[in-house]
């Protein structure tokens, strides 16, 4: 599977192509772009839950249910619920909903991409089948145990390649992304303090 180092890149990159243009300053907020990171790291979030609660709360394992539609959507329509509550523009709350999905959703795209494993069930709760690339399309880390750790992750020089290799293959999308979004909202604020339409 793809590390958190992958996953975190992705979002960091997404989420400032998502955000970084809109009307609303402080979605144009480079601090918020970060919060794609934890967004493309949420999924694997299971393996706490597996780890310190067993099969009970996580009978699945690792690329259970976090890892599908139904996850994207939940967290777009927790993030929808949020920005509602705090009175939102409907077309910030899109993008927000929209940028959400896209990272959590690209996750599990981004495991079944890795070519291992027992595979994601991309459209639960739909379809149970689980989805994987029969070519391994992206570096994928190894591990001994169901639930790996961080000891693990970096104690191989098999998973320690994997790391450099998603620095090498997401780290300068990301980059670009960002700088782009940020030209982008300092045009945009620029704008805004000219006509008077800044928030």
């Amino acid at each position: 599977m793809s590390t958190f180092l992958g996953h975190a890149l992705v979002g960091v990159g997404l989420a400032a192509v998502g955000l970084g243009r809109a009307k609303s300053p402080l979605l144009r907020h480079p601090l918020l772009w970060m919060a794609g990171a934890f967004l493309g790291v949420l999924p694997d979030f299971d393996i706490v839950v597996f780890r310190f609660f067993g099969h009970a709360w996580a009978p699945s394992g690792h690329r259970g249910p976090s890892h599908t539609l139904g996850a994207a959507l939940a967290v777009a329509l927790a993030l929808a619920g949020v920005g509602a509550l705090f009175r939102a523009r409907l077309t910030d709350i899109g993008r927000i909903c929209g940028t959400a999905f896209a990272i959590v959703y690209t996750h599990a795209l981004m495991d079944a991409l890795c070519g291992a494993g027992r595979g994601v069930a991309l459209a639960w709760p739909f379809s149970d089948v689980a989805w994987l690339s029969p070519v391994r399309l992206l570096p994928g880390a190894a591990w001994s145990r169901a639930v790996p750790d961080l000891v693990e992750l970096f104690g191989t020089a098999h998973n320690l390649s994997v790391l450099g290799g998603e620095m090498l293959i997401f780290g300068p999308p990301a980059l670009a992304a960002a700088v782009w979004a940020h030209l982008g909202s300092r045009r945009e604020s620029e704008r805004g303090e000219l006509t008077g339409e800044n928030d």
